[in-house]
């Protein structure tokens, strides 16, 4: 199993997707409609599904949401869980419902 990391750049916000793989990633740029709603259509499909879907908040501009809240290095960032794509997000990491066998 390989893991792999995405660089994100100002602007863009990425969707880690968690599968039996490790996570697929799903790339966004912050105010493109196209790359946007495509990221909305997943979010809303796994939300369909009962995956568990939350936001990563992090820098200067972040929206004030309630949840954790803690310091890496000087960037300060909140995590919640959400009910709905929210674009400005840095990252959303979504988390498949577990399925017995």
């Amino acid at each position: 199993m390989s893991i792999r990391k995405v660089k994100l750049e100002a602007g863009k916000g990425v969707l880690s997707i968690m599968s039996r793989n490790g996570d697929d990633n799903v790339v966004w740029t912050h105010g493109d409609s196209g790359s946007t709603a495509m990221a909305e259509r997943v979010v809303k499909e796994h939300l369909r599904a009962g995956s568990a879907v939350f936001a990563v908040y992090a820098a200067a501009g972040a929206p004030v949401a309630p949840g954790v809240r803690e310091r890496v290095g000087e960037v300060e960032r909140t995590e919640r869980r959400i009910t709905s794509f929210d674009p400005r997000a840095n990252e959303i990491v979504i988390v498949p419902r577990m399925q017995g066998g």
